[in-house]
């Protein structure tokens, strides 16, 4: 039996390892059981005394406490969680780096999950929303398509976007860059082509091909959109808040980055208004 294009291993089969890779994302996907609770929990105020909750601490506890904690003190649970059991490598330590952010997105479902609950939803944003997307490899230019269902095979004069990264390793640019490249896609509805090697050569050549396509409009997602859109006219989109904490998000830096330790459900928020502005750049 073959996989059907709609299956998990038939959506990722266009590069090596789909199958696990699949497999992994299946299996970090973590929606709670639906219980009516007696009465809903008081939503916890920034003021309020919280326990610190830190691992070294002899009143330790994992769960939380019966309040919904407002997500300054969700971050503040997972950062010690983070910080207690996988300390961030040496700066200049680049492949460590590259395998710990590789893990990342695995890391924080399950830390989330001890720190702050099961019966909250923990799903990470490429889980979340990016696993309908239909991928395609560009070799010619060192490149992959993400297209959100029904998108560029339907509709391939629609809006298009190139994405670039800050220069992750191979890894962590297959596991946490990429995926949450599929989830902005599928959430904005705009066909990406997300460069492997991040260099003005690459984006040329990505946005070349984008112009082969005919699209409606055509943006950029990356650390310095305004400098790409100036050079080639097209519509900048920041993708900062994906990368490194930004105002208005409760996230903390990884070292120093980019990379940042964020709660599954303020990752998902943060990757709905990066689509968001993507759908109207």
């Amino acid at each position: 039996m073959t996989d059907s294009p709609n299956s998990p291993a038939g959506r990722y089969a266009s590069f090596p390892g789909a199958a696990d890779h699949a497999a992994a994302q299946e299996r970090m996907r973590h929606v709670p059981e639906q219980v009516e609770p007696d009465a809903p929990l008081p939503q916890g105020n920034a003021g309020d005394a919280y326990p610190v909750n830190e691992q070294h601490l002899e009143d330790f506890n994992v769960g939380g406490v019966e309040r919904s904690l407002p997500p300054q003190q969700q971050l503040d649970q997972l950062v010690s969680y983070m910080e207690s059991s996988y300390p961030v490598p040496d700066a200049g330590d680049s492949e460590a780096l590259d395998r710990y952010l590789a893990a990342l997105p695995d890391r924080l479902t399950h830390a989330a999950m001890l720190m702050l609950g099961s019966g909250l939803d923990h799903t990470m944003p490429g889980v979340a929303y990016g696993m309908g997307v239909e991928i395609q490899d560009v070799p010619g230019i060192g490149a992959r398509v993400f297209a959100p269902a029904g998108g560029a095979q339907a509709s391939p004069t629609g809006p298009w976007a190139v994405s670039s990264h800050p220069g992750f390793g191979p890894r962590s640019l297959e596991h946490y860059w990429r995926p949450l490249v599929a989830a902005v896609a599928q959430l904005s509805g705009v066909t990406i082509v997300d460069i492997e090697d991040p260099n003005e050569g690459s984006v040329s050549a990505a946005l070349e091909f984008i112009a082969k396509q005919e699209p409606s409009t055509t943006a950029v997602l990356a650390m310095e959109p305004q400098r790409v859109a100036d050079q080639y006219s097209v519509n900048p989109v920041d993708a900062a808040p994906l990368l490194y904490p930004a105002d208005g998000y409760a996230a903390s830096q990884i070292g120093d980055g980019p990379g940042i330790i964020a709660t599954p459900e303020e990752f998902r928020r943060i990757v709905r208004d990066t689509a968001q502005k993507l759908s109207g750049a």
